[in-house]
């Protein structure tokens, strides 16, 4: 463990925003999917189902962008830190550094909200 430590400063104010956003996600996800599950309070505020979903599913994809955002900005901030050679060459080298590409990664799942 000591290991990994010496790779990564845990006390940087971007790796901590970074991890606590990665964290965040699921959760607020989850959290959120139940209490529309035993409420059904957002499809009442929206009006319909269909709008309700269609509001939650922006609200987690502006949540993906700010923690593209924050990892971001931790791997450009975190730059001195050794890398595993073959991530670090040609187009897998870019795709920490594009914002919001889970969408475009994944359009499949994306399309489905």
């Amino acid at each position: 463990m000591a290991r990994v430590f010496s790779y990564v400063d845990v006390t940087d104010s971007g790796f901590i925003a970074a991890v606590l956003s990665i964290a965040f996600n699921p959760f607020f996800w989850n959290v959120v999917a139940r209490w529309e599950h035993k409420t059904r309070a957002l499809s009442r505020g929206f009006g319909s189902p269909h709008t309700a979903c269609y509001c939650l599913g922006i609200v987690i994809l502006l949540l993906n962008c700010v923690r593209s955002h924050w990892c971001f900005c931790w791997v450009g901030a975190a730059g001195w830190h050794p890398g595993w050679k073959p991530l670090l060459q040609g187009h897998i080298a870019a795709l920490p550094h594009a914002p919001c590409k889970g969408p475009l990664l994944c359009p499949v799942p994306t399309s489905a909200l």
